[in-house]
């Protein structure tokens, strides 16, 4: 099949639970889209074709976009759709079905926390719930092929009654250094950049999923810790520098520092192939010591960012942060 995944812009209208100043808000940056990179990946290792419109960072108006989508003439249309921005996404979804008229799929966290809730709007007809890896393909050829739509685990759709039909969730993915690394052929990389970041081309990099910690206001903590080896991490930084032009990464991992081994070794690999890649990580103040930041800071880290969340001890303990002041101080 053709189909075309959009990212759609953040600012056409503040979203209505903004939580920043304005000020950062306008000068955040503009990020890629790594989680919808992936189903990218997915699809065009199933054979798809696929168009990627990052309509975020190409500043395109709706009808720009519409006349993209017309011009490639896709099957269907995807989305990723966060609990921040919902009811924008929405809006923004509902106003491209009305002049495609063409299926829609979404994804993403909130639809596996709300999958009904989520297929109350109309404009939706599909939506995976969880991981892409294996439960995408799966609805793909079951879709193309009309097979029953019953027998696709994670996936949330309408009966011919219209009533929404939610199947059992798929097993998360144990070997995720399996999953192709995302289409960045497809995104437009010189235009991404933090509001702190130095170089270009910048991108995200997603090196393990899920967390051992269970801070009660990350979804992160629901799932189980799986982390990609090194080799498959530093091949990727290989192949960022070398197809795509990047030279800073950010790793959006909840904590990537988590297995000392795992950094150590990537650590290693980075140096040994001599990549020039300044990056930059999130981490715990309770998961990393001088030896894994001496060997970060060789291999071309920039900056750490750490989850402090806050500096007074019973908010901590009310979070579940499970650490302390103290070690706040010395890290």
């Amino acid at each position: 099949m053709k189909i075309t995944i959009i990212y759609p812009p953040y600012s056409e209208e503040a979203p209505k639970n903004q939580p920043n100043i304005s000020e950062v808000a306008k000068n955040y940056g503009i990020y890629p889209s790594v989680t919808l990179g992936y189903v990218a990946a997915i699809m065009e290792q199933q054979g798809h074709k696929v168009q990627f419109i990052d309509a975020n960072a190409l500043s395109l108006s709706r009808e720009e976009v519409i006349r993209q989508i017309k011009s490639f003439s896709p099957d269907m249309l995807a989305f990723t759709i966060t609990t921040y921005i919902f009811h924008q996404t929405i809006e923004y979804i509902s106003h491209i079905k009305e002049q495609t008229h063409l299926p829609i799929l979404a994804g993403g966290v909130h639809v596996e926390l709300y999958p009904k809730e989520t297929m109350h709007y109309k404009a939706i007809d599909y939506a995976i719930m969880g991981e892409a890896d294996e439960a995408l393909p799966d609805f793909l050829d079951a879709y193309e092929k009309g097979r029953d739509l019953s027998t696709v685990q994670s996936l949330v759709y309408r009966d011919k009654g219209g009533n929404v039909i939610v199947n059992p969730l798929r097993p998360l993915v144990q070997d995720i250094s399996k999953t192709p690394f995302p289409a960045r052929h497809l995104m437009p990389n010189d235009r991404y950049y933090s509001f702190i970041s130095q170089r270009k081309n910048f991108t995200g990099l997603i090196s393990s999923r899920g967390c051992p910690f269970r801070c009660i206001y990350c979804e992160q903590g629901s799932k189980k810790f799986r982390f990609r080896d090194a080799k498959n991490v530093v091949d990727e930084f290989e192949e960022c520098y070398d197809k795509h032009g990047v030279r800073e990464i950010d790793i959006f991992d909840s904590s990537f520092t988590i297995n000392k081994q795992r950094v150590l070794d990537i650590c290693k690999e980075i140096i040994e192939r001599k990549i020039d890649i300044s990056w930059s990580i999130r981490s715990r103040v309770d998961c990393i010591n001088e030896e894994m930041m001496r060997a970060i800071k060789k291999a071309g880290c920039m900056r750490v960012y750490y989850g402090v969340e806050s500096g007074n001890s019973i908010i901590l303990r009310t979070l579940s942060k499970e650490t302390d002041l103290d070690k706040i101080r010395d890290t």
